[in-house]
């Protein structure tokens, strides 16, 4: 392989983890939003509603109120259902993050074995093909 082939390889390959990597970014920055901004809502109920209760001489609950309370619980969903769908964007977006994990944790489950199964393995000719042509590796791929 000649050294141009190098280097364009790697401009494309940076190029697409700079892409997996905003995509990543903007996934579970909309997650967050998302799951989060529920919470505002019996925040506010507390602040406004309770602090003119308190002023009164009232004592303020969101016990009282089943719409704040079922909103509270299900704020409460949303922020656990956050934390763990950040490991699937991670999985699925994260091609290191994958691997690391798969090594990490692919004994447990027996991975290893089926990942290394299900991969395809290009040499460094189809490689070069697929820089030079793209549609010379799918044939060469047919060829296997």
């Amino acid at each position: 392989m000649t050294k141009s082939m190098f280097s364009s390889r790697s401009f494309f390959r940076r190029q697409q983890d700079e892409h997996n990597l905003g995509w990543i970014l903007v996934g579970m920055s909309a997650l967050f939003i998302t799951c989060q901004s529920l919470k505002i809502i019996p925040d506010l109920y507390e602040v406004i509603i309770c602090n003119e209760q308190r002023t009164n001489g009232k004592v303020c609950t969101t016990s009282s109120q089943p719409v704040i309370n079922m909103i509270t619980r299900l704020s409460h969903l949303l922020v656990c259902f956050n934390l763990s769908a950040n490991f699937v964007f991670y999985y699925l977006k994260g091609e290191k993050f994958r691997k690391a994990w798969i090594e990490t944790y692919g004994n447990l489950f027996n991975l290893k074995r089926f990942v290394n199964s299900t991969l395809p393995q290009v040499s460094e000719f189809q490689l070069a093909e697929t820089v030079n042509n793209p549609l010379s590796f799918q044939e060469s791929r047919a060829l296997v």
